[in-house]
């Protein structure tokens, strides 16, 4: 019974890591219609040193910025417009739980992640 307890809490702690780090995400939903889409998680930090995701049309980022995760037009720190940002704790937040806000992005704020 106890290793099954334990093989239980590790499959729970290695799941939630891959969930952490996916390789592609989706955001649907944004009333900024152009960012909605498969965004791949690039191979190569940002010059910032940060996690990013790139969008399959290529024009639109989703960007760890230090506190918060945003989707923008640039994959560098500060650059570009920012459409929807959302608040984490760290650059592996599950991107599929969080709340997306709208920053210059249309109403609604998009889904998913």
């Amino acid at each position: 019974m106890k290793n099954s307890i334990k093989f239980l809490i590790f499959a729970v702690l290695v799941m939630g890591s891959i969930s952490s780090n996916a390789q592609r995400v989706t955001i649907s939903g944004a009333g900024t219609y152009a960012v909605n889409g498969s965004y791949t998680k690039a191979s190569v930090t940002n010059s910032s040193g940060q996690p990013y995701y790139e969008h399959s049309g290529g024009s639109y980022f989703i960007v760890f910025l230090g506190s918060y995760w945003t989707i923008s037009t640039s994959n560098i720190a500060w650059s570009g417009t920012t459409y929807y940002h959302t608040y984490a704790p760290s650059a592996t937040t599950d991107l599929t739980t969080v709340i997306w806000n709208i920053y210059y992005g249309s109403s609604p704020a998009p889904t998913g992640g």
